[in-house]
């Protein structure tokens, strides 16, 4: 839980900066408001929260989505969880229906993302889709399956097709539940 004060305080800090910076330069691109149709391609980075382990992993994923409508994006990612450590006392991962207490767990996720649009720079969405998952351990045993995954987030569109993501998901992993929060930057090829 300690990470996700640091993950807050580093997202407040870089709205306040993308707040504070000036668009002057921007001006003939105000005039007329960016179509933001299109593909986008970017990577995230943050913190997992796995409900049976006893720290928090380190999370990535790199995703790309096609924005069909101004409301309406697919999204395809590939999200790696970490690797977590269980402290159970009796050495299994009970939502995994292994003994060993270490486990990675990475995949694909597939959402569809309706997307609300409040102005020109801001885009409050959320999601929800399908995570093919594939869960090593320690002793060389996998488990592989799929599981419901939602979330929502906040994208912040920058100048030159650049812009930055604030994101909370939740993934289902056999019986075991994740939730991951993730700051992240994409570019909008237009």
């Amino acid at each position: 839980m300690k990470y996700y004060k640091y993950l807050l305080a580093s997202v407040a800090v870089c709205l306040a900066v993308l707040v504070a910076v000036p668009f002057a330069s921007a001006e003939e691109e105000a005039s007329e408001a960016a179509d933001p149709r299109g593909f986008y391609l970017g990577a995230a980075f943050g913190i997992a929260d796995w409900t049976e382990f006893e720290e928090n992993a380190f999370t990535w994923k790199t995703q790309v989505w096609w924005r069909a409508l101004h409301s309406l994006a697919l999204e395809l990612s590939y999200v790696d969880l970490g690797t977590g450590d269980t402290d159970d006392g009796d050495g299994g991962i009970e939502g995994l229906g292994v003994e060993d207490r270490r486990a990675s767990v990475d995949g694909w996720n597939f959402a569809l993302m309706p997307m609300l649009p409040l102005g020109d720079t801001f885009t409050l969405y959320g999601k929800g889709g399908i995570f093919f998952y594939n869960a090593d351990f320690r002793d060389d045993s996998g488990d592989k399956g799929e599981g419901a995954s939602y979330g929502a987030g906040l994208a912040v569109d920058l100048p030159y097709g650049w812009g930055m993501r604030l994101e909370w998901e939740h993934f289902d992993v056999g019986d075991e539940e994740m939730d991951v929060g993730t700051l992240g930057g994409y570019y909008h090829f237009s």
